[in-house]
Parts: structure tokens; C-alpha cells; sequence
């Protein structure tokens, strides 16, 4: 019987998700990834319409469903020498366990009051904030970039002469507008001016606390 349960692997560090396209290794041909068999095998539907199994091995992704994914925190390894039927499931358990252990090695936060003389610089580039707009409207984004500049603000209102540099682009200024109609109706208190022109051209804004 197939085992279900996961969508994503990583053979000899190459990933492979449902929803990849992919290519036959040995042979003409390929489609896109739909799930994954217990036996090593991968359900793939061709261009036609019809569904094949193929060995995993035999799988060469060309397009990424997600292309931000890293293989290191996502996936399970299978060895060379290794199918996915053939681990038991008590070390699929343990590797997925590693995963959420702590690396000692990582630097702690740093829990030191932040100095306000300097500027604190916040990307609203919708690519900064998420790590994929798939399904997300224009009006989705702006709302989201609205909320973190929101969020950061009121974390930041009773520190009196903080400055925030804003990174907005120059783009078609609907979120500099945006954020300049936020300013005036919610944090009347604060200042605003165009960032350093040397630094940010005209794609950013200085919020002063």
C-alpha cells in the first residue's frame, strides 16, 4: 500500500514537491508532480492530461512550485543507496524531530536597548514581507504592507525621536501615499520627510517618533 503523509523529498539534494514540473531522465517527456507513492515512485500528469508513475529517480525538476524553498529545513534526505519504502518510520520520525532542535550555534537576540539615534530600517517590498504573493490581489499586498507598517509604528510610538526610514520604492507612489495619509490621520504627532536622497533616491520615507 502507498504511504501518504508528505509532499516533498530531497533525492541526492536534488527537492521534489507536488506541483514541480518536471522531465524524464531517461526518456522523452514529463508534466507536473501530483503525489508521491510509497514504493519510490512519484504520480506525474503529463501534458495530456494522464497520469503516470515514474521513479523517483527518474524525476528532473524544471520549474519550482516554490522557488524560496530550502532543502535543509523542509525536506527528508533519502540516501543514495536508500527508496522512501525502505525507511523505516521511526527514522523519518527522528529526522523530522532534528529539525525543530535548536542550533546552539545561532546567536542569541540581541536584548539590548536599541539606540534611537540611529535609524530603524523597515523593506515594505511585498517581496521582503512574504515569501510568496501567489493568490495575493494588488489590494492584498498594499493591505499587508499597510498592517506592518501599522504594526512597527505602534511598537514604536512612545519612543520620543525615534526615526524609522520606510523603504517603499519609487514605483507609482500608491504606497508612499498610502503611508504619508497613514501618518496624517493616525500618528499626527510624528514627522515625515523624504529619506536621504544619496541612500534611497526617492523611494523611501523618514518617520521621526
Amino acid at each position: 500500500m502507498a504511504k501518504r503523509g508528505y509532499n516533498i523529498i530531497s533525492v541526492d539534494g536534488r527537492v521534489i514537491e507536488e506541483g514541480d514540473r518536471i522531465r524524464f531522465l531517461n526518456d522523452v517527456g514529463g508534466g507536473t508532480v501530483r503525489r508521491f507513492e510509497g514504493n519510490g515512485t512519484v504520480i506525474v500528469e503529463e501534458d495530456n492530461g494522464f497520469e503516470i508513475s515514474v521513479p523517483v529517480r527518474e524525476c528532473i525538476v524544471t520549474e519550482k512550485r516554490n522557488r524560496d524553498l530550502e532543502v535543509a529545513d523542509t525536506a527528508v534526505r533519502i540516501p543514495q543507496t536508500e527508496t522512501l519504502a525502505e525507511i523505516p518510520v521511526s527514522r523519518l520520525r527522528e529526522a523530522m524531530m532534528e529539525k525543530n532542535v535548536p542550533n546552539p550555534c545561532k546567536k542569541r537576540p540581541d536584548n539590548k536597548p536599541q539606540d534611537i539615534r540611529q535609524p530603524l530600517e523597515i523593506d515594505l517590498h511585498i517581496g521582503q514581507l512574504v515569501d510568496n504573493t501567489r493568490g495575493m490581489s494588488n489590494k492584498d499586498m498594499l493591505d499587508y504592507q499597510l498592517d506592518t507598517f501599522r504594526k512597527i509604528m505602534n511598537n514604536h510610538r512612545t519612543k520620543k525621536g525615534q526615526r524609522i526610514v520606510f523603504i517603499h520604492g519609487k514605483g507609482d507612489g500608491v504606497l508612499r501615499t498610502a503611508l504619508l495619509g497613514e501618518l496624517r490621520l493616525k500618528y499626527p504627532k510624528t514627522s515625515s520627510q523624504d529619506a536621504p536622497f544619496h541612500k534611497y533616491g526617492f523611494g523611501a520615507t523618514l518617520v521621526t517618533i
